[in-house]
């Protein structure tokens, strides 16, 4: 539940909104016991613009990418399976997809969006694209945004689709 008249929102960016709304936690122990308590529930809204390239779609799905965001290392390569083999075996034999970064586009806006079992789970918007770098930003915390950069430039013409 929460109090729509309660509602606050701040810009934390340029292109970034977060607004925060209060409302009620009920969490249920079992038939006669819950718990109630004040939430603030925070959403963090980007303004989507449409990417800057000169690449194809073809074209972008054959660069791949890397960056470091909060310490983390990330790859961006379209249309491959994101899990370790041994995971992929087990996904195969349950008859799961497993998770696949795809690249989409939404009025002109590019999107590197992560699906896990045919179902989209994550959106990272794509501001910039060539074949040395990509800028992705909508990120939840800090930095909003990073720069990744090619490291198989057009080595994949012919990749096999996952």
């Amino acid at each position: 539940m929460e109090k729509l008249s309660e509602t606050k929102f701040e810009f934390v960016a340029e292109n970034r909104i977060r607004i925060f709304r209060t409302g009620k936690t009920l969490t249920v122990f079992n038939d006669t016991e819950l718990i109630s308590g004040e939430t603030e529930f925070i959403t963090d809204y980007e303004r989507i613009e449409p990417t800057k390239t000169h690449l194809t779609d073809e074209e972008i799905q054959k660069v791949d990418y890397k960056a470091v965001w909060n310490g983390e290392r990330i790859q961006i390569v379209f249309n491959k399976y994101l899990d370790n083999p041994a995971i992929q075996k087990v996904n195969e034999r349950l008859k799961r997809e497993g998770q696949k970064l795809v690249l989409e586009i939404l009025h002109g806006t590019y999107f590197a969006s992560i699906f896990r079992d045919g179902e989209r789970r994550t959106l990272i918007g794509i501001k910039e694209i060539n074949r040395k770098k990509a800028i992705l930003y909508g990120f939840a915390e800090k930095p909003y945004e990073i720069i990744a950069e090619s490291y198989i430039e057009n080595t994949r013409h012919n990749k096999p689709q996952a």
